[in-house]
C-alpha cells in the first residue's frame, strides 16, 4: 500500500544485533525503504550490540550498513 503511494519506509530499531540484522533484511528486499533509526554507540549500553554476545553482526561504517557480498559474513 505504501508502496503504491510513493511513501517511504523508515523503521525504528532500538534492540541490538538480531533486531539490525533483521531490519537490513527487510531493505534489502524493499524497494520502500529508505533509512533506519538504530542505538549503536559506544554509550549505548544493554550491551545490545556487544560483540562478545554477538560476534558475527552487521556493523555500522559510518552512518552506514553496507550489504555484505556474497560468501562475506558479518
Amino acid at each position: 500500500m505504501a508502496e503504491t503511494h510513493y511513501i517511504e519506509a523508515m523503521p525504528h530499531n532500538p534492540l541490538g544485533a538480531v533486531s539490525t540484522a533483521a531490519t537490513l533484511h527487510m531493505a534489502a528486499a524493499t524497494a520502500i525503504f529508505c533509512a533506519t533509526e538504530t542505538h549503536q554507540t559506544l554509550n549505548a549500553g544493554h550491551a545490545f550490540h556487544d560483540a562478545r554476545m554477538f560476534p558475527v553482526q552487521p556493523m555500522l561504517e559510518g552512518t552506514s550498513y553496507h550489504r555484505p557480498r556474497s560468501g562475506d559474513r558479518g
